[in-house]
């Protein structure tokens, strides 16, 4: 009995061993990783460019990598128009020229006169947090993970 205890135990160790070798192969893991890709705007203003660090953040943690290059499936368009009373901010992410997530925040009123830049850091925060929930929605949707049905707004393929 002994005996049989031993020799199993070199085997269940070798086939432990060859769980962990699994991979996948380079060029699959490669394909998988542009597609995750996301283009970020080439030419923002002063004010864009300054949130654009926050809107990278968003992506990553939505497992998106942002690059400055173009040629991959996705592209961010971030814009803040800043009016005489209020400021919006949209945040959309195109993937192969379908829109995967958008969102968009608002902030103003008498405040602008004040307070421009809360305004706008407002308005961006609003808006970022809308376009972390619509890059979760989206994604799980886009797995299968979730029952979403097609025609719900901000959700496409």
């Amino acid at each position: 009995m002994m005996k049989k205890c031993m020799l199993l135990l070199p085997v269940a160790i070798s086939a432990l061993t060859m769980i962990g070798c699994v991979s996948v192969p380079p060029a699959q893991r490669e394909a998988d990783r542009r597609e995750r890709m996301v283009t970020m705007p080439m030419n923002p203003d002063m004010r864009e460019r300054q949130y654009l660090p926050d809107v990278a953040s968003v992506l990553e943690d939505a497992d998106f990598s942002p690059v400055i290059d173009g040629g991959v499936p996705n592209q961010l368009e971030f814009d803040i128009d800043e009016g005489p009373i209020n400021t919006v901010v949209t945040a959309r992410l195109i993937r192969r020229g379908q829109v995967f997530a958008s969102a968009e925040g608002r902030d103003g009123g008498p405040k602008s006169l004040i307070d421009r830049a809360g305004v706008v850091r407002s308005a961006v925060h609003r808006c970022l947090r809308d376009f972390e929930d619509q890059l979760s929605r989206a994604s799980e949707w886009e797995s299968g993970r979730a029952g979403y049905a097609a025609s719900q707004p901000g959700y496409y393929r």
